[in-house]
This record gives structure tokens, sequence and C-alpha cells, in this order.
């Protein structure tokens, strides 16, 4: 009802320039915010790709009717009720899964992911010689690893934020929080050449709020995969690894021949269509290492219920090996764990939560997937949010000393424009 009010009163305005920080006040006297404002906008652009004419839009009525004319009786995203006669498909109860590619809003900048059909995996719990099993449900997982044109869309938030910044606002579940300016990226962009390189130096926590920011855009759920997911992914289904490629450097950057990864998909892709999976940057996963004496219980689980959780800020695990490991440390059983060296040359206390400051900073990105069942918000919440106290208290800590923000997401290119043209924020 906000907004189908504020679009009306906005379109009877008489058009007149005005200022972003006069338009903030104008619409607080309304009990409304700046960015209330840009998710209504967008909303009306993206679905009637009209220009604002006061008079078409002069009833409420008509504004309601637009907003809702968007539904429609297509298939969810990704999903066919017949077999396409080409490609990969994956048959479920709600159809076919098919490929798709999806174009994050405010750019031209897209993304594909390819559908991975449910199985099972087995995963050896640590020092016994148990095994649990995990009921993988259908997914897609990212074609390619998310490459730095995408991940520069969620960087630029930081400096949105920065401009309608508003401490009356409460934080609430549609915030995210943005990526600080990198320290160094004069040194970060000399190992990655173009934007279709992986992006890398992130921490786990910033991939994370990255996927939640995805989410909100595209009104998708997407996350980081778990430990489980991205091994079967990674396997295609085989983690006997029967039909494991022989020549491995067809199919990963390994032990590469120059500083820094290559661009994404350079590579042959595994049996389900996935690039790089193993090499060119080891990807974070949700899990972590677990607390003294925390291990997966035996038996068969689902995926959530498989996830060993971490209630430290480091210990989270960055799986398959990247393009500075060996060959023989670049498979699906590869891993790393971080520690307090990855942070070794941040200058600041507490430690930034959204990047690693010390090797192997330059080597560790993400991919991430898209469950066809998507569970339920608890879940997503731990997905996405902040996994233990002390990481808890970094971000905030850190947002409250300025060397960090959150906000609401802006979805709209035509919101976007004016905020690229005004001063950068100081570096932190």
């Amino acid at each position: 009802c906000d907004r189908v009010r504020l679009v009306g009163r906005i379109c009877r305005m008489r058009p007149s320039p005005i200022s972003l920080k006069a338009l903030d006040h104008h619409l607080s006297t309304m009990g409304l915010n700046m960015i209330q404002m840009a998710h209504v906008l967008a909303l009306l652009w993206d679905r009637v790709k009209l220009i604002f004419v006061p008079s078409l839009f002069c009833s409420p009525l008509v504004v309601l009717l637009l907003l809702l004319s968007s539904a429609s009786a297509q298939n969810p995203l990704g999903i066919r009720t017949e077999r396409p006669s080409s490609g990969r498909a994956i048959e479920t109860n709600q159809g076919w899964m098919v490929p798709y590619t999806q174009t994050i809003p405010g750019c031209d900048i897209a993304f594909e992911m390819m559908p991975i059909p449910a199985g099972e995996m087995e995963l050896k719990i640590p020092g016994t010689a148990e095994r649990v099993t995990v009921a993988i449900e259908p997914l897609w997982v990212g074609k390619y690893e998310v490459t730095w044109s995408e991940y520069e869309q969620y960087m630029a938030e930081y400096r949105h934020f920065k401009v309608i910044a508003n401490p009356k606002i409460v934080a609430d579940a549609t915030f995210v929080s943005a990526p600080t300016m990198l320290y160094s990226p004069e040194e970060v962009y000399a190992y990655s050449l173009t934007k279709e390189h992986p992006a890398c130096t992130m921490t786990q926590f910033a991939a994370r709020q990255y996927t939640k920011w995805l989410s909100l855009q595209l009104k998708q759920r997407y996350r980081l995969p778990t430990e489980a997911e991205w091994m079967y992914a990674c396997s295609a289904g085989d983690l006997e690894q029967k039909n494991a490629p022989t020549e491995l450097a067809n199919f990963a950057v390994c032990e590469s021949d120059k500083t820094g990864p290559n661009t994404v998909g350079t590579r042959k892709p595994n049996a389900w269509g996935l690039h790089d999976m193993l090499g060119n940057v080891s990807e974070w996963v949700i899990d972590g290492q677990p607390d003294g004496g925390q291990l997966r219980r035996i038996g068969k689980q689902s995926v959530f219920d498989s996830i060993q959780w971490t209630s430290s800020r480091v210990g989270h695990w960055a799986l398959g090996g990247s393009w500075s490991s060996r060959y023989d440390n670049c498979s699906v059983f590869a891993k790393e764990v971080s520690n307090d060296e990855w942070w070794s040359s941040d200058p600041f206390i507490p430690l930034s939560p959204w990047w690693l400051c010390g090797d192997p900073w330059l080597s560790i990105g993400f991919r991430i997937v898209r469950p066809l069942n998507e569970g339920t918000a608890e879940e997503w919440t731990r997905y996405w949010e902040p996994d233990s106290e002390e990481l808890k208290r970094d971000v905030d800590s850190n947002i409250q000393t300025g060397r960090g923000i959150n906000g609401r997401p802006l979805i709209s290119p035509r919101l976007r424009k004016p905020f690229s043209k005004l001063k950068e924020p100081t570096k932190h």
C-alpha cells in the first residue's frame, strides 16, 4: 500500500529538478524514504518499460494494476513443462530443469546456471572409518566462478550506501553489508587482467553477502554450495572418480605458468557442464572447521543438516585447489582452511569481514548455487548472515566505526546512474 500511495503522490507532482537531499526530506514527511522510492520506480520501469507520464499514472488504482501486471503463467526460471529437443535437462516433480542465463539488474552483466540432478553424496567423518550419506536435492550451479564483472556490481553498493545512508532507518532482513574498497586494488587487479577473471580475495562472509544481495536483486534465492553439494557437483556424482579425466591440465588451471588465475572457462567442463571446478581459484563453501568434537552424525541426512558450522571468524573451507596448487593437490578432495594468517597484512583492528589480506588471498573465490526447493527462512538466514558471534561483532564494529556500511540495494540502472557521478567515498 505504501508503494501504491507513494507512486500516486510522486506522479501527481509537477516535474522539476530536485536534489537528492530535498527529495529525501520530501519523502520523510510522508513517512517513507529514498530506498523505498528507488524500489518502486525500479519495479515500475522493469515491469512496464514506460517513461513516467503524470497523466497516465494519475490514479493509484492504475499503479496497482501495473505492479501486478507482471504476474503471468510463465514457468519458474529454469523450468520447462516439456523436455527440450536439445541441451541438458533434468526431470523433476516440478518439470524439466534446464540451463538458464540471468542478467544482474542495472547492467548488462549476465551469468549462467547449470541444472544438477538429485542424488546421494557420501562424506567421510574425519578420524573415523564412518561415513555420512547426504541426500542432494536438485539444484542449479554456476557454470563458471563468479567474475569481477559480476562482483564489482555488488562492490558498487558501498558508494551507493554511503550516499543514501540514513541513521534513522533500522537494519532489517532486506539489508546487506557492502564490501569496503579494496586495500590494494593495483596488486589485486594485476593478477586479474580482465573482468572475466574470477573475483578473488573476498572473505567467506563477503561471498555469502554477495549471494544475499544477488537474491534480493533477482527475487531468486542464491547461496554458496555446501561441502556435500560442491563435491557432488565437482565429481559429477562420481566421488570414486571412476571416470575422472586422465589429462587434468585440460580441465584445471593448476601449477600455472603465470602468476594468477585464468579467465573463467578456458578449460574443458566436467560431465555436468561446469568449468573450473578444479583449480583457477579455490571456492568457498558454507561449511567450516567444526567445533571441538562436533562431527557429522552417522546415517542419511539432508543437505542443511549435514553442514558443519564454525563458531569462529576463521575456519571456513575453500575447495578444489587453485592456480597455485600442484596438480596432486588439485582435486575434489582438496581443502584449504582459513586462519588468521589470511589477514596477516590487514592494518586494521578488528580485521576486515569483507577482504582477505594475506596469502592465499589471490587464489580464493567462489561460485553460486540455487536449489530447486528453497527450504525455510531460518535456513536462509544461516546461509547469508554471520555464522559466529565473533564475526558478527567484527561486522558491527566495522560499520559503527565507519569502515563498513549496510543498506538496501538499488536495483534500477536509471537509479544507479546519478550515483556514478557522485564523489567517491573516502577509502577505508
